[in-house]
């Protein structure tokens, strides 16, 4: 709850080892109020389990979500392709 109220409305990424399975509370809160990249929760990114994760504000599209196959670290990495709007970065407000 408390991450939830820090991030802002647009234009952010999430990820990262969250130590939580798809069916724990903290994981179905995320996907119920942020974008999941990646549709098949079933794939395992560490040790037989799911516990990586990549989000995104709403208004982020994505695509070509996957988890590497790799003996480079403990976790799989995670890789998305991202489509990012003309206005990510920039502030809506003009400093003089």
């Amino acid at each position: 709850q408390k991450l939830l109220k820090l991030l802002p409305d647009k234009n952010f990424l999430l990820m990262g080892d969250f130590n939580s399975p798809p069916d724990s509370e903290i994981i179905k809160k995320l996907n119920s109020t942020l974008k999941n990249t990646d549709s098949d929760l079933n794939q395992v990114s560490w040790n037989g389990y799911r516990i990586d994760y990549i989000f995104t504000s709403p208004d982020i599209e994505t695509t070509g979500f996957q988890i590497i196959q790799t003996d480079a670290s403990d976790h799989f990495p995670l890789t998305v392709k991202l489509q990012l709007p003309l206005h990510f970065g920039q502030s809506s407000h003009r400093h003089f």
